[in-house]
């Protein structure tokens, strides 16, 4: 930041009566220095009425340059509103990733919660869309949500948001296998959840797999039966007779895996019940042997590259754009880029 200019207000003579710029009369007056002198210089003053600070109102207005400024002030970076809101929150309703990164990096609590006890993830703006004609071409949420995960935020995971909508019911509408399967992981409650319907949005071919995971993990039997029934339409009374049989042949083998499975294996149920949402963290503090955590984690069963999340450049901006033949392109991640190398350079 060396081409940014650096006020010193403590080496500012002012004078009350005579100053014109009330924002530097305010610094004086409360002995602001560093990062918030400068913020305040460019109209960022906090609001003690309702516990806004200049950090939460620069990461509002999506000021990079401000917000890295004020995060030399570590008093600011742990504050909450009135109603518990913080910066972190802030910039993840805004789907802001430079800035999210920034606050993560300054080792902002991740796991703070506002008087509702929604963290940060709830903040996130998950979209409704599921039909793909209509689905946003707006997938900045989606690394901001990987993002928080990615940090441990692990303490609200099955909290409602406004809407009244769960982390993961509002992230299978997505259908984003990945994000869908890391919440497998931390065995977030699928309670709710239509498995006749959603089924096909875990992108995993073996069903009668897929039904012996999630039942393991916690989801009653009679919900992941309801992955072994399907609608069969426009077929002639042979070919449904037919299909029927495959899928009453997959649902007696699930009863018949729910009925014969060893003491450990129900033990390891009954803990995931126990433990909820979270679970990677609660059972790391626990300081268990490494082949007792990873079968509760169901590592035996949960391919590995379930457990990890990867951010992708591509999701955070999609501009469509056309070109001389009138054809629709979509340049992925232009905004985020230009920012980063806006930051570099400063």
């Amino acid at each position: 930041m060396s081409d940014v200019k650096r006020l010193d207000v403590a080496d500012i003579k002012l004078d009350d009566s005579t100053c014109e710029d009330e924002t530097l009369v305010h610094a004086k007056r409360h002995d602001i220095h560093g990062g918030s002198e400068w913020a305040l210089l460019h109209g960022y003053i906090p609001d003690h009425t309702n516990g806004t600070t200049a950090l939460m109102q620069a990461v509002e207005n999506e000021n990079v340059v401000i917000v890295q400024q004020l995060l030399t002030n570590v008093s600011e970076l742990h504050c909450g509103t009135n109603n518990g809101r913080t910066a972190l929150m802030i910039a993840a309703g805004n789907g802001n990733r430079p800035i999210l990164e920034l606050l993560l990096e300054a080792r902002v609590d991740v796991n703070s919660t506002d008087i509702n006890g929604r963290s940060a993830l709830q903040y996130v703006t998950v979209p409704k869309e599921t039909a793909i004609t209509h689905r946003s071409t707006d997938h900045k949420w989606i690394n901001c949500l990987k993002l928080l995960l990615i940090n441990g935020q692990n303490t609200s995971l099955d909290i409602k948001d406004e809407s009244g909508r769960a982390l993961m019911q509002s992230v299978m509408d997505t259908e984003q296998a990945d994000l869908i399967w890391y919440l497998v992981t931390e065995n977030c409650s699928l309670r709710g959840l239509d498995l006749k319907v959603d089924k096909h949005k875990f992108n995993f071919v073996d069903l009668l797999k897929l039904g012996q995971i999630l039942f393991e993990s916690g989801t009653p039997q009679c919900h992941v039966e309801m992955i072994f029934s399907e609608t069969f339409e426009n077929l002639t009374p042979d070919e449904r007779e037919i299909i029927e049989k495959q899928w009453k042949w997959k649902s007696e083998e699930f009863q018949t895996f729910c009925r014969t499975r060893t003491l450990k294996t129900r033990c390891r149920r009954e803990i995931r019940k126990s433990i909820g949402p979270g679970i990677r963290s609660k059972i790391g503090h626990i300081g268990l042997p490494k082949p007792l955590e990873d079968f509760i984690l169901m590592k035996d069963i949960i391919p590995e590259a379930y457990f990890k999340l990867t951010l992708k450049d591509e999701d955070d901006t999609v501009i469509p754009v056309t070109d001389s033949k009138g054809q629709m392109i979509s340049w992925f991640g232009l905004g985020y880029k230009l920012s980063r190398f806006y930051n570099e350079c400063v």
